[in-house]
């Protein structure tokens, strides 16, 4: 029987080498992806693997790391305020319930929690900002080199927006207009040579409007980054170098702010308006007064003025 039995299992063996099962090929949506053997380190699957991506999962996956060697799953964590607020892809904590940092882990890789990943860090490095130090120093010991890079462009696009301040800050804290900041200085962190920005002050305050159009004048001046700016909003748009305006798809008027927003009429007539101190002008000269359209900026809006009048 034993015989019968491994003669057998030898022709299963012979026929599997001879015929091997087939494979059926793996489909991901994923740009990059790569699934080994845990065991053997054996690559099953690769689709891009060397292509170098966005750190987003990256980082999930060494805050386990991190917190796994760090800490003790077996821990109870108390989810902070903070954590709870988070925004993002979250596994929706609630501010002050329990869970073992093990649960909270799953949470991060599973969910890709960003609030499970904040209590994470809050419990092992003491706060977020140590946490990152302890990741920063695994990045290090893992050979990854380009963390210095990474950590080089995160400081240099804070800087650049003026949001250094509010690095530990959580996202609920921010305002619209620091939001907003935070969103263009993830772009700048890729270091583009042109940014498009729609409608980037919509349904912010006059604060939060000033802030962005500051960072975005920033951004041109000092780091020569050309700027494509959406708006319907002409006091924004009367600051650029170039304007370009657009009507039921077509090019209607292209010039500089001073050669478009002169062209009142037209500009009405396709239910724009034009900057404010331009409409004032309009209005004076209508009324008599011989002043120029195009003193765009209150500055130059209220010399012409004042020297029209001196003159009268």
């Amino acid at each position: 029987m034993t015989r019968r039995f491994l003669c057998c299992t030898l022709a299963a063996l012979c026929l599997y080498s001879i015929f091997p099962c087939r494979i059926l090929a793996v489909e991901t949506s994923a740009a990059s992806a790569i699934l080994m053997d845990a065991d053997s380190g054996r690559v099953l699957y690769e689709r891009n693997a060397d292509r170098k991506m966005l750190i987003a999962s990256t980082t999930k996956i060494l805050t386990a790391l991190v917190a796994i060697e760090e800490g003790d799953l077996h821990d109870s964590v108390k989810v902070s305020r903070e954590a709870a607020y988070t925004e993002g892809s979250a596994m929706y904590l609630t501010e002050g319930e329990t869970l073992t940092l093990e649960t909270l882990l799953y949470g991060v890789l599973l969910c890709s929690g960003n609030d499970a990943a904040v209590a994470v860090a809050q419990h092992v490095g003491g706060s977020v900002k140590g946490f990152v130090a302890l990741m920063n120093e695994k990045a290090r010991e893992l050979g990854m080199d380009e963390i210095r890079e990474i950590r080089r462009r995160v400081d240099d696009a804070l800087a650049a927006v003026d949001m250094t301040a509010f690095m530990t800050h959580a996202p609920h804290l921010l305002s619209g207009g620091q939001k907003q900041r935070i969103a263009i200085a993830g772009v700048i962190a890729m270091e583009p040579e042109c940014i498009v920005l729609d409608e980037a002050t919509a349904m912010l305050d006059p604060i939060g409007r000033q802030e962005v159009l500051s960072a975005v004048h920033k951004l041109n001046r000092e780091k020569g980054i050309t700027v494509a700016l959406i708006t319907h909003h002409m006091n924004e748009a009367e600051e650029a170098d170039r304007v370009i305006v657009m009507d039921d798809g077509r090019i209607a008027l292209d010039g500089t702010p001073k050669e478009v927003f002169t062209q009142v009429e037209p500009l009405r007539t396709m239910g724009l308006t034009v900057p404010d101190t331009v409409d004032l002008l309009d209005r004076l000269r209508k009324d008599g007064l011989d002043v120029p359209l195009d003193a765009l900026t209150v500055d130059e809006c209220a010399a012409a003025i004042t020297a029209v009048l001196a003159k009268n």
